[in-house]
């Protein structure tokens, strides 16, 4: 009887554990186009980013100490009002973790500052996806699920919309701006009490002409409201703005290569090989890495591990792009 009782909880536990997911790590970075200081620690910083691909990254620019800072003039309530919820208006660069304010250093982020966040378990699954419409409009769907775990108060959805790449030769000397945030479009409590229950939100906004179409993209959290963990996050595909799918219903669901996670390599699926021609392979900061004809195996093995898309092009030169996991 003793053995039996020891085995029971140790299923039930394993149980719970394969119900739940990987926690994806996000790091919000708090800096601005004047600021000299900016400018001489972001570049460490992203060479860091550089080695944890399947870590993503927002870049928000709050009013102080720059106002005049162009990325924070764009919309500089929401960029203060983010600043401000992890109480470090006043000064840049500042760095975030999975929710936890990282403090002042010569160092803005260390690899054991991100290590100490990978390798966490979910309760929830989110996902995004945007699609681009007719008179610059563009339909995004979020979802968040409940896969396991105890009901949980104060979560909260927070999404935006940010742009992947910017050119701009800015005052403080940087030329390169990495997942600039333009835009909130969801700031709400969620209310998942059982294991199963999911929301779904759709939303439909007008671009702005300031934005360049083909980088933008929406990431987000499911966030505890009370002590500002993140409890997962997720962002929605690169380069779908130009993959030439004009509507929300262009876009299928259904997987069109395997495995996912992959450990050396990707197959698109038979019925799918006449379709597209080539397949390219991308990091999260929208680099290239690879590109393949031989869409019947494409070697992923010397990636590291982490997320990556996949845009696959047909013969009519329209993409369809998704991400995939490298084991």
């Amino acid at each position: 009887m003793k053995k039996i009782f020891i085995l029971v909880p140790a299923f039930l536990i394993a149980m719970l554990t394969y119900s739940q997911t990987a926690r994806t790590v996000i790091v919000e970075h708090f800096t601005n186009s004047r600021c000299g200081i900016c400018a001489s620690k972001n570049p460490a910083f992203f060479n860091l980013l550089e080695d944890y691909p399947q870590v993503i990254h927002l870049a928000y620019h709050p009013s102080s100490p720059y106002s005049s800072c162009i990325f924070s003039q764009h919309n500089p309530s929401e960029n203060d009002a983010r600043t401000n919820y992890y109480g470090i208006y006043g000064g840049t660069p500042r760095v975030v973790v999975q929710g936890e304010v990282i403090p002042p250093a010569s160092q803005l982020l260390t690899a054991g500052q991100i290590d100490n966040k990978l390798g966490m378990m979910s309760d929830y699954e989110i996902s995004f996806k945007h699609f681009f419409g007719s008179n610059d409009t563009v339909k995004a769907r979020i979802t968040v699920k409940k896969l396991s775990g105890a009901s949980q108060s104060n979560l909260r959805l927070f999404a935006v919309l940010a742009e992947k790449l910017i050119e701009y030769n800015a005052p403080n000397g940087e030329d390169m701006h990495h997942d600039v945030f333009r835009k909130v479009i969801a700031d709400e409590n969620l209310n998942l009490v059982n294991v199963g229950d999911s929301i779904t939100k759709s939303i439909v906004y007008t671009t702005h002409p300031d934005w360049n179409q083909d980088e933008i993209f929406i990431a987000g959290m499911v966030q505890n409201g009370a002590d500002k963990e993140i409890l997962q996050a997720g962002a929605s595909d690169f380069a779908s703005g130009t993959s030439g799918i004009n509507t929300f219903s262009d876009i299928s669901d259904e997987p069109l290569f395997y495995p996912n996670p992959a450990s050396d390599y990707i197959s698109i699926k038979p019925e799918y090989l006449e379709q597209y021609r080539f397949a390219e392979v991308y990091n999260l900061f929208g680099k290239q890495i690879k590109n393949s004809e031989d869409l019947s195996r494409i070697d992923v093995s010397e990636l590291e591990k982490g997320y990556y898309f996949l845009v696959l092009t047909d013969e009519n030169n329209k993409k369809y792009t998704t991400k995939f996991i490298k084991s």
